[in-house]
């Protein structure tokens, strides 16, 4: 791109780093290539602190200081945002999140040193209409999770995902989460300014069109919704506001129907609920709904439709008619093992209703692992009719005897409000008695639903306690 007139020079040193072209000239600030001055193979990306209507440089100099003296008390507001940003940044370390290397005061501005990445944005990837394929989605969705979600541990927000913010890796396509909007935030709100210059239509969720909006993990969750949405449709959604009364949006579910897996698709719905109550409220309800137990179960380049029934067609026809006969004389263990193989298609034709079937005998005797399982296909609707009430009932003894499996469902239940009023307080519980047992996945569930609880109780939020 053209340098900026407002862009320090070319081999300008700074803080032993020499700046080198322009990345990018935002309405925020300007990004810098730039390397070591004494290890020229090491490169960085340098952003500086220079937001447009707010600063402007000295002519014929490196300095920065407020355009007026109207502007100086938010230019300064600003900037101690920009440095909150960039202390909090550099404690995060996720192969999945821009590294933030260091924060330094210069020129009468600031500016963060991060890792130069080569590659380029998702948003470039996509063009103007091109999507995603199903295995594409599938190896981006987890990392981008994870990342966002060891960011919230921190009790911090992104507030500016989009495609354009989510940098691929030339090396392995591997995604990055950058150029993080807490700074961006503050600024509009000290300028009140236009709201476009603070919020990117089609990703932005209603309240961030209020300066007082119910903000929380929920938004972040709303805008990477925005951003899968775009991946498998070629278009954003339309504008939050727009979507108040008579919603335009065609839901993912119809949008990519037999492309992409059907939880997938309606996991993408629920985060993109106008009402933030209604959203997933942490990283770890999304895991829930996409039914995953870590980001490794996500089939990523092989095949992504496989993401609920596993290895299709991996065992031997055999297995069923080893276990078929001791399964019909009432072997409950035996009835699991046939639901399993009917459930996953093991050698034979994939038959959930068949599948349910077997897992349901199982259960009607009391069986543990029946009832999970059974508790488990009437939960998602597999095979059977969708009961979220009876799956429940299913998971509460064996939870009750201790089992953690059945106490981190029933955590993920009052997480949802699915089946049972929806108490994160009671669903911490349970996660907590699973945790206790080693369940690493109720362990993580848990860290979310308290951070959500603690977020809440600071604002007095009382749907979410």
């Amino acid at each position: 791109m053209n340098r900026p007139l407002d862009a320090l020079p070319e081999g300008t040193k700074l803080a032993g780093y020499v700046i080198g072209r322009v990345l990018g000239r935002g309405g925020f600030g300007v990004t810098y290539f730039g390397h070591d001055a004494l290890f020229p193979d090491t490169k960085v990306a340098i952003k500086e602190f220079l937001p447009a209507g707010l600063a402007v440089r000295e002519p014929g100099s490196k300095s920065v200081r407020p355009s007026d003296a109207a502007s100086e008390s938010d230019f300064h507001s600003s900037l101690v945002r920009f440095e909150e940003e960039a202390r909090t940044l550099v404690a995060v370390r996720h192969p999945n999140i821009v590294e933030v290397q260091r924060y330094v005061e210069a020129n009468g501005t600031a500016y963060v040193v991060m890792k130069y990445e080569e590659g380029r944005s998702l948003a470039e990837l996509l063009g103007r209409n091109s999507t995603l394929s199903a295995s594409e989605l599938g190896s981006i969705i987890p990392p981008l999770l994870d990342g966002l979600g060891t960011v919230h541990q921190r009790n911090y927000l992104h507030r500016d995902i989009k495609p354009a913010n989510i940098y691929m890796r030339a090396k392995d396509h591997s995604p990055v989460l950058l150029d993080f909007g807490a700074a961006r935030q503050a600024m509009g709100a000290e300028r009140k300014s236009s709201l476009t210059e603070i919020v990117t239509p089609g990703y932005a969720p209603f309240e961030q069109y209020f300066r007082k909006g119910d903000q929380g993990p929920w938004t972040d969750i709303y805008s990477l919704g925005a951003t899968f949405y775009r991946c498998i449709t070629g278009s954003a959604p339309p504008e939050a506001p727009e979507r108040i009364r008579r919603d335009p949006m065609v839901p993912a579910i119809e949008a990519g129907r037999g492309e992409f897996p059907e939880e997938v698709l309606t996991t993408i719905d629920r985060m993109l609920e106008v009402d933030e109550r209604k959203r997933p409220q942490s990283v770890g309800e999304v895991y829930t709904l996409l039914r995953l137990e870590t980001s490794a179960r996500w089939p990523a380049i092989e095949t992504a439709e496989t993401l609920l029934a596993g290895e299709v067609g991996s065992a031997p026809a055999s297995k069923l008619y080893e276990v078929l006969p001791r399964a019909e004389q009432g072997d409950a263990d035996a009835q699991c093992d046939v639901g399993q193989i009917y459930e996953r298609g093991l050698g034979v034709p994939q038959d959930l209703r068949q599948a349910a079937t077997w897992y349901q005998r199982a259960a009607e005797q009391g069986y543990e692992r029946g009832l999970i399982q059974f508790g488990r296909m009437l939960w998602a609707g597999l095979g059977v009719q969708q009961n979220a009430v009876r799956a429940v009932e299913c998971w509460l003894r064996p939870a009750e005897q201790g089992v953690a499996d059945a106490q981190r469902r029933l955590g993920d239940a009052y997480a949802l409000g699915k089946g049972v009023p929806w108490s994160y307080h009671e669903g911490a519980g349970w996660y907590r008695k699973a945790g206790l047992q080693g369940d690493a996945q109720a362990k993580l569930n848990l860290i979310y639903v308290e951070s959500v609880l603690a977020y809440s109780s600071k604002r007095d939020i009382g749907p979410y306690t």
